[in-house]
């Protein structure tokens, strides 16, 4: 794999490999072990992350829909920079957290806004859908448990919680808000590859956003088994944060806010380390068919 600042040529016929299913362990080994190797780098570097992209979303509070079309925008940039320390970790090169803005270089800087913009384009055309369904039951809810944030017992919450469940509009808005967040989701994973091809591969943003959607087609298997993965993982430590939030409530708030960002930065390494493997064998692949045209 080449480094930002020396990309090489997409291979034409560029031949995405389709990898058996048992590579999802494989990737999500070489995550963890990434995770591992510079844990404190990484926390920092997915801190800078958040952080960029909450001020952006935060930048225009009387229009939450353009700040988050904004954070849309430079989010395939901050995912480069993500895979860019995974790859000087993985290579065991000097690392600095503000790497992360790496795919702000001008050599990709253009197109990996390009990218950004299709995402945003995306996610504003989401959001102006959802905003036509209605949200008052989740939104009375949330208000009123805001309110009484200090004096409302676990009890009254749980009473609350049971009545909302209860009504029909409060599940239908609640159904409603999860089938969109998931839309969304989908959207953003579908392009995970594209800001790797363009800065990478010296791939332009609408061949990127081709061989990013043709990846994951290919691999879907695999990647539905990491996803998978994933949501256990989650699970259990959902299940040992609710446990000591039983018992020492103060250690799991404490606990949640590193464990949310070292998450965070597993899902980056993940996607860095499935790319690596896919990109490597792919390229090889190429390579073999070129020679014995």
């Amino acid at each position: 794999m080449t480094t930002e600042n020396t990309p090489t040529p997409i291979v034409v016929p560029f031949i995405i490999s389709r990898m058996p299913i048992g590579s999802a362990f494989k990737w999500f080994k070489n995550a963890l072990l990434l995770l591992k190797a510079q844990m404190w780098i990484q926390f920092i570097t997915v801190a800078w992350v958040l952080l960029t992209l909450i001020l952006l979303m935060l930048a225009l509070p009387d229009v939450p829909i353009f700040g988050i079309a904004l954070a849309a925008l430079v989010f395939p940039a901050l995912s480069f920079g993500m895979a860019d320390v995974n790859q000087k970790v993985r290579l065991q090169q000097p690392v600095n957290p503000l790497d992360v803005f790496s795919g702000l270089h001008p050599n990709h800087r253009t197109r990996l806004l390009a990218i950004g913009a299709f995402l945003a384009i995306l996610l504003f055309a989401s959001f102006t859908a959802m905003s036509q369904f209605d949200f008052s039951p989740l939104t009375r809810l949330s208000e009123s448990m805001m309110n009484r944030t200090d004096t409302m017992e676990t009890a009254e919450l749980l009473q609350k919680l049971e009545q909302a469940r209860l009504d029909p509009a409060f599940v239908r808005a609640a159904i409603t808000v999860d089938l969109f967040v998931l839309l969304n989701l989908t959207l953003i994973a579908l392009l995970a590859y594209a800001p790797l091809f363009v800065a990478w591969q010296n791939a332009q943003p609408i061949q990127a956003i081709g061989l990013s959607l043709l990846t994951v087609w290919r691999n879907i298997l695999p990647l539905i088994v990491l996803i998978f993965l994933v949501l256990a993982v989650t699970i259990v430590v959902y299940i040992v944060l609710a446990l000591i939030m039983l018992t020492v409530p103060l250690v799991a708030f404490w606990l949640a806010f590193p464990i949310s960002f070292l998450f965070f930065a597993f899902l980056f390494a993940l996607v860095f380390t499935s790319y690596h493997n896919i990109i490597v064998s792919s390229l090889e692949k190429s390579v073999k068919s070129s020679l014995n045209v």
